[in-house]
């Protein structure tokens, strides 16, 4: 017994974070869901016009898809030759579904390696690029939270309101000078990034790219988080969509929910209620949010996954 909580210690103490946070999502759901009136949601939600929806699904679209620079650097690094449609469609299944069930990543870095190798990748090689997408994504929640430590960012009354935020603040502050010497330390990068270590690549150059792509995919979801909240109000600007966004994301991340389910909501709705938005108001950002940033991607990329699934696979060289 002893040995197997020894070797499963990490999917374990996942596991019981996962369940902890549920039971807490859970409780302070129940505690507040009174507040919210759901014929007004219903209302508010039925008057949004065609051509709003229309440029909230390409807005969905457009901020997903700057996800696909993550691949296309990438493949481009590893000097795999593939059309900028077939990297686009690729890397929108990978993303869509990371999205929607996240579970800390590793959906993501699965389906994308899979997805490589059918596409005549050679397995090292989409290890590699998995792996060091996986590593460099949350680079923009990073500095983020550089961001609210530094009260650039004004996330005081989420973290006062929930003190344990501030370890996954502080936590994701600390791992982006922790990335860079993961890499320029080969102790480090032998222990925590085995795959890179054993790769003869030198992965310096492709992780600035990287990692302004992080940046630019994370004010995007920031973009689009507050192009929502102004259908709905106008107590929320960008400063305080990026804030609040930051908060909810580093509070599903910390869950290990897949998809931040509950966590992820609760921290938002939080969020934009200290804002001044009304509750009902705050509902709709949210659900739109969701419907049009997780949900129809994630759809989309379902289609493509079943195109891509019954494709021939090529030959690897």
């Amino acid at each position: 017994m002893n040995l197997f909580f020894i070797k499963h210690k990490k999917s374990i103490l996942k596991a019981t974070i996962a369940i902890c946070a549920i039971v807490f999502v859970y409780v302070e759901g129940s505690s507040q869901i009174r507040a919210y009136n759901f014929n007004r949601v219903h209302h508010l939600l039925n008057n949004l016009s065609i051509s709003v929806i229309l440029i909230l699904i390409l807005l969905g679209i457009l901020c997903l898809s700057t996800m696909t620079l993550y691949d296309y650097f990438l493949l481009e690094h590893i000097k795999v030759k593939m059309s900028f449609a077939k990297v686009w469609k690729l890397s929108w299944i990978a993303n869509s579904f990371n999205n929607f069930l996240s579970f800390a990543g590793l959906t993501g870095a699965s389906l994308r390696t899979l997805l490589y190798k059918k596409n005549g990748v050679r397995t090292k090689e989409a290890v590699y690029s998995s792996v060091i997408i996986a590593s460099s994504t949350t680079i923009g929640v990073c500095f983020a939270c550089w961001l609210v430590l530094l009260n650039v960012l004004n996330a005081r009354p989420i973290l006062k309101e929930y003190n344990f935020l501030w370890i996954g603040v502080i936590g994701f502050a600390i791992y982006l000078p922790l990335y860079y010497f993961i890499y320029e330390w080969k102790w480090l990068k032998k222990k925590f990034m085995p795959e890179i270590y054993n790769n003869n690549m030198e992965p310096k150059e492709i992780r600035i790219k990287v990692m302004a792509v992080s940046l630019l995919e994370w004010f995007s979801i920031a973009m689009l988080f507050w192009s929502i909240c102004r259908l709905f109000t106008h107590q929320v600007g960008l400063i305080e969509a990026m804030a609040i966004i930051t908060m909810s994301s580093v509070g599903a991340m910390m869950s290990f929910i897949p998809g931040g389910m509950g966590s992820f909501d609760l921290i938002c709705l939080l969020g934009l209620r200290f804002m001044g938005t009304p509750p009902d108001r705050a509902m709709a950002i949210l659900i739109i949010y969701r419907l049009f940033y997780h949900v129809i991607p994630w759809i989309i990329g379902v289609f493509l996954g079943i195109s891509e699934v019954i494709q021939k696979k090529p030959k690897v060289n």
